[in-house]
């Protein structure tokens, strides 16, 4: 072919055809990982395979040594009609691209592009059209929906193609055109443009390309996408940059640009004066769905919109098939005793041997489809098997995280422990759900070795008996009390105990009137559990299959677990069988803050009732001791804690009572009066 030139210079070489620089090599990386990484990427990405790869054009050799070195490829096929270029490709050039062309997995065709892809019936993942500057008719041919749709034939549903377009800069309508004819031949194109020296040096202006795909390119697998970190010049932040547009350039090349029927339209479009200068706004191709883009038809294209959602909803899919528990279900699908049950069984096992290209997505999306539509069956017929179990989870539930929704069968309101809360109940989360399902900051019990010994256990409840009584697992009662202090509350003395501090601050005799409402919620509780863990039973005895294929599922299979422990701690907490009653102390004349701390009801000074049943004073500044009884000194500890009680009961005193007065004064005026006693 008449016109090609190589010009050697200190650092490498140029290429011209016809006058018109193809690439120089000390900027080309800039030009062709621009070209190729971004559509090679994808769709190694999508894919997950080693791809069968095609190259238009681009004899030189330089496209294809990306493809090689960027993504696993399993064949390549390159299509060049001009066999000087070819020859150059595998001489002059090949010290540049790294001896692609004689690959063992590269063939080499010399032929029209265009009669290559119509006779061709190979199924590409990825093609890159490599073409010269579309300066002539046989040159725009290139860009047609023709051409296009040739491709588009031949490359995989998930498979990606990259074009060289011209630039959008110089020729924005020319360049919109291209983008507007590859939606119109069945193609999500993406653009993004790069500033190659050596071109702006030619007067050529910031370049154009696109990746496009027959599937809708997502803004999920943009944001996820892993360009090779041997690039020399392409990485993710310079791709975010390089598909950002000028927003007026955009949007005065769209409103000129159709989809190019002909050659001649994009013959026409390339002669027009260059646009005036674009101003500042930008339009962010990477990040933003078309549904959030301007409108005036492009670039907020209507159709893109419905496979982009298309598009997610697959990948949403095969998530939920890459979650399969294959071993769990076939043995499920084996107690089916039905011809039906075995014939899915064997279904099922076959679509297990080759499962491969389901969650790769390289059959299409068919399969996908396919392999949901045996496991719905399948659930029919488990539906069959036990339709006495039906609505047997008696609420409705929303999502268990992930997005999805499901909606049980059973309109029944809301019961008692039937809460997807109970699905998450774990002594690490720190929370503790009551029969409701609400959730409470869990209380953290540090024990010192009963035996003396240096160790400390750490606990915490996990269920709430009420909002200020707490279970651990080992069925042991906390009272919540005010600043992070609780009370362990046992038959033989309740506890006094500070939240995250090891150690007995003081033992109180138990009180019969906490413990009697404390046994008769857990009873209470016991009965609505009973029932509720035998409605989940019965649920997942039909609904237990689908736990391989549904997460909601196995959510309710953890529920029912969590269920069955909270039934071992509301057991273990209630009285042993012949155990003795525990009587009510004679506290009259006193008035209750908490269990076994009360205020003289005239005097308010504070009395504590010890768990041998002695009352014992205690005095508190400005409060009289009572002379009666056994005096004590509180320790530091202590007395903040009866401070912090009286400062939190001191409303449920009468108004003449003394402590009330001492509990409302704030803490400046509180240790201004101790300093005065």
């Amino acid at each position: 072919m008449a016109g090609l030139k190589v010009i050697e210079h200190e650092g490498g070489l140029s290429f011209y055809i016809n006058g018109s620089l193809q690439f120089d090599t000390r900027d080309e990386a800039v030009y062709h990982e621009s070209l190729t990484l971004p559509a090679a990427a994808l769709a190694a990405a999508r894919l997950r395979r080693p791809l069968r790869a095609l190259v238009l054009g681009g004899g030189d050799g330089l496209a294809l040594r990306d493809i090689l070195r960027s993504a696993p490829v399993e064949t390549a096929d390159l299509v060049d009609y001009d066999e000087e270029v070819l020859a150059l490709g595998r001489g002059a050039f090949s010290p540049y691209n790294a001896g692609a062309l004689a690959d063992p997995r590269v063939t080499v065709n010399c032929a029209d592009a265009s009669q290559f892809l119509a006779a061709s019936r190979r199924a590409y993942d990825l093609v890159v059209a490599d073409f010269t500057f579309p300066g002539d008719l046989a040159g725009c041919s290139l860009f047609t929906e023709e051409f296009f749709g040739l491709i588009r034939k031949n490359l995989s549903l998930r498979g990606l193609l990259a074009v060289n377009a011209v630039s959008p800069e110089k020729f924005p309508a020319a360049y919109w055109a291209v983008y507007k004819t590859l939606r119109s031949a069945g193609f999500c194109p993406k653009p993004l443009s790069a500033a190659i020296p050596s071109f702006s040096a030619h007067g050529y202006g910031k370049w154009g390309f696109f990746f496009a795909s027959p599937r809708a390119i997502t803004v999920k697998e943009l944001a996820g996408l892993r360009l090779p970190k041997g690039a020399v010049y392409l990485n993710s932040g310079k791709l975010r940059l390089a598909m950002n547009f000028d927003r007026s350039s955009v949007l005065f090349g769209a409103g000129l640009a159709r989809p190019l029927k002909n050659p001649a339209e994009l013959l026409g479009l390339l002669h027009l004066p260059p646009p005036a200068p674009a101003g500042a706004a930008m339009l962010d191709f990477f990040s933003r769905p078309n549904s959030r883009l301007p409108a005036c038809g492009f670039p907020s294209d209507p159709a893109l919109w419905g496979a982009e959602t298309l598009a997610l909803w697959e990948d949403r899919l095969q998530a939920l098939l890459a979650a399969f528990d294959w071993d769990a279900l076939l043995l499920q699908a084996g107690l089916l005793s039905s011809e039906l049950g075995r014939k899915l069984k064997l279904e099922l096992e076959e679509l297990k041997a080759d499962f491969t290209p389901v969650l790769s997505g390289s059959d299409g999306p068919e399969r996908l489809y396919r392999t949901l539509a045996a496991l719905a069956v399948l659930l029919i017929v488990i539906n069959m098997a036990y339709p006495d179990n039906a609505f047997a989870k008696g609420y409705s539930g929303g999502s268990g995280g992930g997005g999805a929704e499901m909606v049980f069968l059973s309109n029944k309101p809301a019961a008692m422990f039937h809460s997807l809360a109970f699905q998450y109940l774990d002594t690490d989360r720190g929370l503790a759900a009551d029969s409701a399902g609400r959730m409470y900051p869990a209380l953290t019990i540090d024990q010192k070795d009963p035996k003396g010994g240096p160790s400390i256990t750490t606990m915490r409840p996990f269920y709430s008996v009420s909002s200020d009584v707490q279970l651990t697992p080992d069925g042991a009662a906390f009272m919540l009390l005010p600043a992070s202090y609780m009370l362990k509350l046992d038959r033989d003395a309740f506890t006094l105990m500070k939240d995250k501090e090891p150690g007995e601050l003081f033992r109180f005799r138990p009180d019969a009137e906490t413990l009697g409402t404390l046994y008769t919620n857990i009873q209470l509780q016991s009965k609505a559990l009973d029932k509720a863990v035998a409605d989940h039973q019965k649920w997942l005895a039909w609904a237990g299959p689908a736990g391989a294929i549904l997460p909601e599922v196995r959510g309710d299979s953890r529920e029912l677990k969590n269920l069955l422990d909270i039934q071992v701690a509301l057991d273990a907490a209630l009285p042993k069988p012949g155990s003795a009653p525990v009587t009510q102390a004679d506290t009259s004349g006193y008035l209750k803050l908490c269990p076994g701390v009360f205020v003289d009801a005239v005097g308010g000074g504070m009395v504590l009732l010890r768990a041998d049943g002695a009352l014992i004073a205690c005095p508190m500044p400005g409060l009289p001791a009572i002379k009666s009884l056994e005096r004590l000194t509180p320790a530091p500890e202590l007395a903040a804690f009866l401070r912090a009680l009286l400062v939190a009961r001191a409303k449920t005193l009468p108004e003449s009572n003394p402590a009330r007065w001492l509990g409302q004064l704030n803490d400046d005026d509180y240790q201004r009066f101790i300093t005065l006693q």
